[in-house]
């Protein structure tokens, strides 16, 4: 995370805006959490299926706690650390 912390610029008016390795970083944390939101309540995070966006990280799962578990190996894969697993994250592991 810190790629994401030192890629992340606050204007003055308080906009943030995210420069280089930051960008895809938080994109696959973004579809991680996202899985997590859809296990966890059921609730869609978009319109279009998130599979269609996993797919793009070579994720082939059916199921989206198989998708979620894959994304997190690509996480560690990618960045060489672990995700740190928040509440959500670990609630959704859990089901």
């Amino acid at each position: 995370m810190q790629e994401v912390r030192e890629g992340t610029e606050v204007t003055e008016t308080g906009m943030v805006c995210l420069t280089g390795e930051a960008i895809d970083r938080y994109r696959l944390v973004t579809l991680i959490s996202s899985y997590a939101l859809e296990i966890n309540t059921g609730m869609k995070a978009t319109r279009i299926p998130l599979s269609r966006v996993a797919v793009q990280y070579g994720v082939t799962a059916r199921s989206k706690k198989k998708a979620l578990v894959e994304l997190m190996k690509v996480y560690e894969a990618t960045y060489g650390e672990p995700l740190e697993l928040g509440h959500s994250l670990v609630r959704a592991l859990a089901k």
